[in-house]
């Protein structure tokens, strides 16, 4: 008998695409699943159409709670998970129609703990947007992953972060009680997944679009965030305090990297944002006092040659102290 696949799916408000995920799902080739939808107090009618569904396929699962973020639906839906794997999918992306008969069908004969496959983005029509799998590699060692996950580096390791595209070996997660963390809302998928890889050996890469990650008008990206300092100094903590336990002496490069683009987030989303009404000398107060406790530490460190884009630019100004142009570069970026 082929395996049960639980497929766990966070919903908040993405009744606009909810539909064409959960359809992608039901009509997979593959039929032991185990689909577990999580509404995370989606106040629009995503609810009415997971219900729908629900109602007409005895393989979904339908929990209702109040908002509490993605990391708390996550939770929830590995605590109800009864297959033999795991695959996360977000609520406004979809899958092709074979893939979970394909990941199944390669977990299976691979030596691996993790598979992940290629995946494309598309926007909201469905349009894909170039080439985003440009791997050197399809095999990762244990060191190679942690590396890559911490920091994908242009010209080296690039496996992607995220949970999504992923197949996931259930056991491994409930036995070591691998839990999204909660507290956070930057790189939880990076923690769940430096978590999982402490208890398997190698990962494998197929190379095959199955999985569609939706870019959308609604991007946060240059949403104000207050609290994004603080964010920033949590994720930082909890990493250095990972790379301390499991004796990690190989990615000190990635952890300097990784610490400039926490940095370059805080600057974007948080000091130089155009929604911080501050006036500059006060931001530029706050930054020299983020940069002096936590960050030069980090960018004293860094070859500029390893830094990708604008982050160059931006660490040469820190390093300099030129705060007024950095203002200008943020401005000019919007």
């Amino acid at each position: 008998m082929t395996p049960i696949v639980s497929i766990i799916v966070p919903i908040y408000n993405m009744e606009k695409y909810l539909d064409n995920c959960l359809k992608s799902i039901v009509n997979q080739s593959y039929k032991n699943i185990q689909v577990i939808l999580i509404n995370d107090g989606s106040k629009d009618k995503s609810e009415q159409i997971a219900k729908k569904y629900q109602e007409n396929d005895s393989r979904i699962i339908l929990i209702n709670k109040e908002n509490s973020g993605v990391s708390s639906s996550r939770n929830m839906g590995i605590d109800l998970a009864n297959g033999k794997y795991i695959i996360f999918v977000d609520a406004d992306d979809y899958i092709e129609p074979k893939m979970i008969e394909i990941m199944v069908n390669e977990i299976n004969k691979s030596n691996v703990g993790l598979i992940q496959c290629f995946f494309k983005k598309v926007k909201d029509d469905n349009i894909k947007l170039g080439d985003v799998n440009k791997y050197d590699k399809i095999e990762y060692t244990k060191q190679e992953a942690i590396r890559s996950i911490i920091y994908r580096k242009n010209t080296e390791l690039k496996l992607n972060r995220a949970i999504w595209g992923k197949i996931y070996f259930t056991d491994i997660i409930k036995a070591n009680n691998i839990k999204f963390k909660e507290d956070i809302y930057m790189f939880e998928d990076g923690f769940f997944n430096l978590q999982y890889l402490k208890y398997i050996d190698n990962i494998k890469i197929l190379t095959t679009e199955l999985y569609a990650y939706r870019q959308t008008n609604t991007s946060a990206t240059k949403k104000f965030d207050e609290n994004r300092a603080r964010q920033s100094s949590l994720i930082l903590k909890n990493l250095n305090q990972y790379v301390k336990q499991e004796n990690i002496n190989y990615a000190n490069d990635e952890i300097n990297l990784f610490a400039c683009e926490m940095l370059s987030g805080i600057i974007a989303k948080q000091i130089f944002n155009k929604s911080n009404k501050a006036n500059y000398y006060q931001k530029r107060e706050k930054l020299n006092q983020i940069v002096e406790e936590e960050y030069l530490k980090y960018i004293n460190k860094i070859d500029l040659k390893k830094i990708r884009g604008n982050n160059r630019i931006m660490i040469y100004l820190i390093r300099k102290r030129l705060y007024a142009l950095l203002n200008i570069l943020y401005r000019l970026k919007g």
